[in-house]
C-alpha cells in the first residue's frame, strides 16, 4: 500500500493538461533513446545471443511510442476522474496512482541506459522486475478509480512481461556479461551504418567505419617508370615488370570494379614496376629495363629470387619511329646499347635496327632472315625528306639526289613480301672508295650470304656516338638526318636511306627481354609471342617460357607470295625458343586493348580468365607469391557467420569487392555498398542456428570453389535468401555453391549459387501443381478444363542426394506428370 508523496509525484498541471500528459513520456523516452546512441544500441542488440521469439530491432521504436502515448493518456484520465470525484477515497487513490505513475516512469526511463548504455544486465533485470510490479499495482489502483484506465494499461503490462522475458533471456544466454569481447564481438569497431530511434524514426545511415586495407605508397621513379610495392596483407612478394603503352587508358574505370593493371598485380602480391613505352631521357631510355630491374632489387618488399616476370599488356605500343616530313612529325632515337660491339664489328643492319629502336643487338645476323620477315610490301619506299642528300646507284655510275631532287628508290622484286606489314627501316653507308647499291644488297639477300661482308664498315659505337653528339635521346629523326649524314660523310662515305612506318609492338622490348638474364617469364596480351633476332650470348641461351593471350576469333591465314625462301640458319645464330603456351579469347575484340578496364574494348570475362591463366603461369616460374587460400576463406567465414563482425569481414577483402547472390540478385558492389549490405541485411540478419556444412572444396590459383549445405530456421525475414518473405518457421537445408575469387591474400568477389526452387519448396511456398496454358500432345484442354503439370522441384531430398549419392533413386522427376482438371 502506497501513499501520495508530493516530492515523488509530477506536478498536477502535467495531469490536468491532456497534451502535456501524453507528450511528456513520449519526449522523455525519445530523449533517453538518443542519449544511449541508437546505433550502438542496435549493434549490441544484434550481437547478443537472444532468446526465441525476439523481434527485430525496428519493432521497439513504434511499440514504445504507442505505449508512452497510451500511459500518458491514462494518467490524464485517471487523475481527472479521481480528483473531481466527491468520494474522498477515490481522490486518495487517484493521487496514490500519480505517485506510482511517476515512479514507474522513472524506472522505465532508467532501464535502457542500464541495459544498453552501461551493459549491466543484472541491474537492468532488477529494474524491469520492479517496473513490472509497480505497473501491475498502478493498474489495480487506477482501475478502482476508473475501470477503463485500468484496462488501458493492460497492453503496457503485457509488453513489459515480454520485455522482462527478453531481458532475462539475453542476460542468461550471455552469462550476464555484455562487456566480454566474445559477447560484444568488438562492437566499437563495427561500421556505424544502422540507426533506428526509440520513436521509430528512420535515420540516414552514417558513413562506414575505417576498413583496414593494406596500402603501400606508389613511387614515381620517373615520368614513365612507377614502382608499386605489394598491396597484399603479407606485404612482400616476387618482382614483376609491366610494360604498357604510353597512350593506353590506365586510370580507374567507372564501368568496372577491376583496378588498373599496376594495382591489380600489386594486390596479387607482386612488387610491380610499370614501364610506359616509349620512355624518355629521364626514364633511362625508351625501354629502361635495366633501371626497372634495379628498382625491384632495391625494393625492400620485393623478394628477389632468380629473376622477375615481364608482362606486355598492350596490343599496340603506339609510337612512330620514322617521320612524315610533310606533317613534320617524327619518332625518337634509341639509347646506346649497354653491350655494344667493338668498333669495326658493327653492321649496316645493326645500325638500321638501332634506328628501329632495337637495342642491344648482336652483329651476327642473317640479313635475309630479317629482310624476308620485315621487308615492305610496297615496290617503292616512301620518299626521303628533300633536305637529305642520298647517294645510290651502281659502283660505276653515281647519282646524287640533292635538295629538291629526291626520288623514290625502287626495290627489286626479290624483296617484295606482300603479306607482311611495312616495318623495315634501313640506313646504310659505305667505306671510302667503295659503293653499295640496292641491287647489290638484293643479290646478297637472294644468295643468303652472311652479313659479315659489311662488318668492316663503320662500327656500332661510332653511330651511337654520332647520335649522342647530335643530342641524345628524344631527338626527332627529321631534324637530325642531315646531321647524321654529315657526321658519317666526314670519314665514312655517303649514306643511303630507306624509310617506312612501324605499327606493331617494338622489337627493342623483345630483344631486351631476351638478352636480360633476369627475365624468367614472358606474358603477352598482344596476340603474338616474343621473338628474338639476336645471337645468343652463350650456348645455353634461350627465350624464357612464354604465355600468349590472343583476342578475337581465328582467321584463315593467307599464303605467302614471296619468292624469297626462308633462310636455313644454324643453331649458332638462332636462339633456342623456350616453351610457348597460347590461349584464344574469341569474344574479345581482335587487336584491341581488351584487358584494360578503362578502355572502350575492355572485355571483363575474357580479361578475368586471362588473368587467372597468367597467375598460374607466373607463380611456378617466380616461386610465388603463394597464399593459403583456404585459410583466408575460412577466416572470412569465421568473421561473417561466427563472430558476425562486419569490420573484420570487410578487412579480409580488397578495396573494391563485390558479392552476388545469383538467384536473388542481392549483395553489394564496392566497399561502401557491400558494408551496408552486410550490416543491414546479412551478417546480423541470419538466424541464430545458421550452419554451413561443407561437402567439397576445390582450390585453384586464385579462387576457392565450395559445395556446402546452408542450414537455418526461417524464424525471421532473411532478405538475401527469401526477399520479402515473412518468417515461416521452417527448417531449411539448401545445397549451395560458392565461387570465391581471391586477389593475393584477400577476397575480391563471391558468386553464390543455389536452387531457389528447392528453398521455396522447403519453405512450403510452392504448390505441387501449376497451370499449364499450352497444348499437350497437340491437343488443347477440353471445354471448362485446363491442364496442370507437376512442379519439377525437390525439397530436402536435394541435400540427401548431394551428401550421399545412393540415398535416393535418380531421375524420379523425369516421369511425365500432367493432368486435366476443371477450370475452376
Amino acid at each position: 500500500m502506497t501513499t501520495y508523496i508530493p516530492s515523488l509525484t509530477l506536478p498536477s498541471f502535467v495531469f490536468d493538461n491532456a497534451a502535456v500528459s501524453i507528450l511528456l513520456p513520449v519526449v522523455a523516452g525519445a530523449a533517453v533513446g538518443y542519449s544511449t546512441r541508437p546505433s550502438e544500441t542496435q549493434k549490441l542488440y544484434l550481437a547478443l545471443k537472444q532468446p526465441p521469439l525476439n523481434p527485430p530491432g525496428w519493432v521497439f521504436g513504434p511499440v514504445w511510442t504507442a505505449l508512452y502515448a497510451t500511459m500518458g493518456y491514462v494518467a490524464h484520465r485517471a487523475w481527472t476522474v479521481g480528483t473531481t470525484s466527491v468520494n474522498p477515497s477515490t481522490v486518495s487513490l487517484a493521487k496514490q496512482g500519480a505517485t506510482l505513475y511517476t515512479i514507474q516512469l522513472g524506472l522505465n526511463l532508467v532501464w535502457m541506459p542500464l541495459f544498453f548504455g552501461f551493459n549491466r544486465p543484472i541491474a537492468a533485470t532488477v529494474d524491469i522486475l520492479a517496473l513490472g510490479s509497480t505497473v501491475s499495482y498502478l493498474a489495480y489502483i487506477w482501475g478502482q478509480v476508473d475501470e477503463t484506465s485500468g484496462w488501458l494499461l493492460a497492453p503496457y503490462l503485457g509488453w513489459l512481461s515480454f520485455a522482462t522475458y527478453l531481458c532475462v533471456g539475453a542476460g542468461y544466454l550471455n552469462n550476464w556479461d555484455f562487456t566480454s569481447s566474445a559477447k560484444k564481438r568488438e562492437i566499437a569497431t563495427r561500421p556505424n551504418l544502422y540507426r533506428t530511434t526509440t520513436m521509430g524514426e528512420a535515420v540516414r545511415p552514417e558513413a562506414p567505419g575505417a576498413i583496414n586495407i593494406p596500402s603501400a605508397p606508389l613511387q614515381e621513379l620517373s615520368p614513365h617508370l612507377t614502382l608499386q610495392p605489394p598491396l597484399s596483407r603479407r606485404g612482400s612478394g616476387p618482382g614483376l615488370i609491366l610494360v604498357v603503352d604510353h597512350y593506353a587508358q590506365l586510370e580507374v574505370s567507372e564501368k568496372s570494379l577491376d583496378p588498373p593493371p599496376l594495382q591489380k598485380w600489386a594486390e596479387e602480391g607482386f612488387a610491380v614496376v610499370q614501364i610506359k613505352v616509349p620512355g624518355k631521357v629521364e626514364d633511362g631510355g625508351e625501354f629502361p629495363l635495366k633501371r626497372a630491374i634495379e628498382a625491384l632489387k632495391a625494393c625492400e618488399q620485393c623478394i628477389w629470387g632468380d629473376g622477375v616476370g615481364l608482362i606486355c599488356e598492350s596490343v599496340f605500343l603506339k609510337h612512330a619511329i620514322l617521320h612524315e616530313h610533310r606533317r613534320g612529325t617524327a619518332g625518337t632515337w634509341a639509347s646506346a646499347p649497354a653491350r655494344a660491339p667493338p668498333v669495326n664489328h658493327g653492321t649496316v643492319l645493326n645500325n638500321c635496327l638501332h634506328l628501329h629502336k632495337i637495342s642491344p643487338l648482336s652483329p651476327h645476323l642473317h640479313l635475309q632472315q630479317i629482310l624476308s620477315k620485315y621487308a615492305t610490301h610496297e615496290k617503292s619506299f616512301l620518299r626521303p625528306p628533300p633536305y637529305v642528300t642520298h647517294r645510290y646507284g651502281s659502283p660505276r655510275r653515281q647519282h646524287t639526289a640533292t635538295s629538291g631532287e629526291s626520288s623514290p628508290i625502287t626495290i627489286p622484286d626479290q624483296l617484295r613480301h606482300r603479306n607482311l606489314p611495312r616495318t623495315l627501316c634501313l640506313v646504310g653507308w659505305h667505306d671510302r672508295g667503295r659503293e653499295l647499291d640496292y641491287h647489290q644488297l638484293a643479290t646478297q639477300v637472294s644468295n643468303d650470304m652472311d652479313t659479315t661482308w659489311c662488318m668492316q664498315w663503320v662500327g656500332y659505337e661510332k653511330l651511337a656516338s654520332a647520335v649522342s653528339n647530335a643530342g641524345g635521346l628524344g631527338i626527332a629523326l627529321c631534324s637530325h638526318l642531315s646531321a647524321l649524314h654529315d657526321q658519317l660523310a666526314k670519314g665514312y662515305g655517303k649514306t643511303d636511306c630507306l624509310t617506312a612506318y612501324v605499327t606493331r609492338i617494338p622489337f627493342y622490348v623483345e630483344e631486351a627481354a631476351y638478352l636480360s638474364p633476369h627475365i624468367k617469364a614472358l606474358i603477352s596480351y598482344g596476340g603474338r609471342k616474343f621473338t628474338s633476332i639476336s645471337s645468343p650470348t652463350h650456348a645455353s641461351a634461350s627465350l624464357p617460357p612464354q604465355l600468349v593471350h590472343i583476342s578475337g576469333p581465328e582467321t584463315p591465314r593467307r599464303e605467302s607470295v614471296s619468292i624469297v625462301q626462308d633462310a636455313e640458319t644454324s643453331s649458332a645464330t638462332t636462339p633456342s625458343e623456350g616453351p610457348v603456351k597460347s590461349f584464344r579469347y574469341v569474344n574479345a575484340k581482335s587487336e584491341s586493348k581488351w584487358v584494360l578496364p578503362a578502355e572502350e574494348d575492355y572485355h571483363s570475362t575474357s580479361a578475368g580468365i586471362a588473368h587467372t591463366r597468367s597467375l598460374a603461369f607466373l607463380k611456378p616460374l617466380l616461386n610465388g607469391p603463394y597464399f593459403d587460400l583456404e585459410a583466408i576463406w575460412d577466416e572470412h567465414c569465421r568473421y561473417e557467420f561466427g563472430e558476425r563482425d562486419v569490420a573484420r569481414t570487410m578487412a579480409t577483402m580488397v578495396a573494391q569487392p563485390y558479392v552476388n547472390h545469383i538467384p536473388t540478385l542481392t549483395g553489394g558492389i564496392g566497399q561502401q555498398r557491400l558494408t551496408a549490405f552486410y550490416t543491414n541485411h546479412f551478417v546480423h540478419a541470419n538466424p541464430d542456428d545458421t550452419e554451413l556444412e561443407m561437402v567439397s572444396r576445390t582450390v585453384g590459383i586464385d579462387r576457392v570453389v565450395d559445395e556446402f549445405v546452408f542450414k537455418l530456421t526461417h524464424d525471421r525475414q532473411v532478405d538475401w535468401l527469401l526477399p520479402g518473405i515473412p518468417p515461416t518457421g521452417k527448417y531449411l537445408e539448401i545445397p549451395f555453391t560458392g565461387i570465391i575469387g581471391m586477389r593475393g591474400d584477400r577476397l575480391c568477389h563471391e558468386h553464390i549459387h543455389w536452387d531457389q526452387g528447392t528453398a521455396m519448396r522447403q519453405a512450403g511456398l510452392l504448390p505441387d501443381w501449376v497451370g499449364f496454358p499450352y497444348p499437350i500432345e497437340g491437343k488443347e484442354a477440353g471445354s471448362g478444363k485446363r491442364y496442370e503439370v507437376r512442379v519439377p522441384t525437390a525439397g530436402v531430398e536435394t541435400v540427401r542426394k548431394l551428401v550421399d549419392e545412393g540415398a535416393l533413386e535418380s531421375n524420379s522427376l523425369m516421369d511425365a506428370k500432367w493432368r486435366e482438371v476443371d477450370d475452376a
